[in-house]
């Protein structure tokens, strides 16, 4: 992808990709909210940093 992208994905794919790049061992890394946004930024065509906004508060302890 060349330029902004929007990617409506299945929270468990969000959650993969963000634990790899948290360096997170747990599959389930954190619980997104209806409508969520999930920011990852490249450089050089690589994963350099991501932020969560809209993590849903559960009654489960991650």
């Amino acid at each position: 992808m060349r330029n902004d992208t929007i990617i409506f994905s299945h929270f468990m794919v969000i959650n993969a990709l963000v634990g790899e790049l948290a360096k997170h061992p747990n599959l389930l890394h954190f619980y997104p909210d209806y409508t969520s946004i999930t920011k990852i930024n490249l450089k050089d065509g690589a994963p350099k940093s991501f932020s969560i906004e809209g993590s849903k508060k559960t009654i489960i302890n991650l």
